[in-house]
């Protein structure tokens, strides 16, 4: 399950429907972020059709440090491997694994910063996984 707490302050959300005595505020300027999370299999740090992982779970902060999103990757609310979060007032954001599913690990960096400047940007913070290797140890039958 993904949770959203996000405080756009005094403005209506250009994608949102208009409530009584909010259309004397100004229009908000909004940016979106996207991601996506998969299984490096080619230990590359690019995203060439591998398996998406699903399960991911992130945490968006804003320039102030606070926690604006809460985000775990599709499926389920959005599509297999991925998050979107629309409807964020223009900044810089820091999004930050948090958990992963069993099994596997960060291929690379577990946290990424982005800068969303004008209204309508949108922006990709992608994060690639590996599998954990595990070494199961046989003893030698000796004759």
């Amino acid at each position: 399950s993904w949770v959203t707490i996000v405080d756009v302050g005094a403005c209506r959300s250009a994608g949102g429907r208009a409530a009584q005595g909010v259309d004397d505020l100004p229009a908000c300027q909004e940016v979106t972020l996207n991601g996506l999370t998969w299984v490096d299999t080619k230990l590359d740090g690019l995203f060439d059709q591998e398996p998406v992982l699903n399960g991911v779970l992130i945490s968006i902060k804003d320039s102030q440090g606070q926690r604006v999103a809460l985000v775990t990757t599709g499926p389920g609310a959005f599509s297999p491997g991925r998050y979107t979060m629309p409807n964020l007032p223009l900044g810089d954001y820091l999004a930050t694994v948090e958990r992963w599913p069993a099994g596997y690990e960060p291929a690379s960096v577990v946290s990424q910063r982005i800068t969303l400047a004008n209204d309508g940007a949108q922006g990709d913070l992608n994060f690639a996984f590996r599998q954990t290797v595990r070494m199961v140890y046989l003893p030698m039958l000796v004759r």
